[in-house]
């Protein structure tokens, strides 16, 4: 492989820590200054009634509603027998 040396020990340490680091640093890798991460749950959520809605018309097209009321019915008992 180019560009990465042949010694691990040259790059890692013996320790496997890196020869720059000290115990003294380590309480800092905690610290957390980056923002927020966005919450995607109503994205998500929104996207998944989309997939649901377009499969059911496929199903309904190929099948029949029949069909597509069994699915929904085994889904809701899917969907119980998980929440218990």
């Amino acid at each position: 492989m180019r560009g990465h040396p042949q010694n691990v020990n040259a790059v890692f340490g013996k320790t496997g820590l890196g020869s720059g680091c000290s115990p003294d640093l380590t309480p800092h890798m905690f610290d957390d200054d980056r923002p927020k991460a966005p919450n995607y749950t109503n994205a998500a959520l929104m996207m998944g009634l989309v997939n649901l809605l377009w499969i059911f018309g496929v199903i309904w097209a190929l099948f029949g509603f029949p069909a597509v009321m069994a699915l929904g019915w085994l889904l809701n008992l899917c969907i119980d027998l998980l929440r218990r």
